[in-house]
């Protein structure tokens, strides 16, 4: 156990709650109060606007990314 557990676990549910969209966010993510409903909100928010997000790939270590698709 660590003092910071439950800080810990929050975070640890926000990073699994929002790789549901499909894959991983590139972006700032901040919550206050979030929790499981609160991030699907989130992500239900998000993807139901294409001009919100892009799918992008990226390569080598300089993380280079190319536009793939706004699906």
């Amino acid at each position: 156990r660590f003092p910071d557990e439950f800080v810990r676990h929050k975070a640890l549910d926000a990073v699994g709650d929002l790789y549901l969209a499909g894959g991983p966010f590139l972006g700032r993510y901040v919550g206050n109060q979030a929790g499981h409903k609160l991030n699907n909100m989130l992500v239900r928010a998000v993807m139901a606007d294409a001009s919100a997000y892009e799918w992008t790939a990226t390569v080598g270590p300089a993380l280079q990314a190319t536009r793939v698709a706004a699906q």
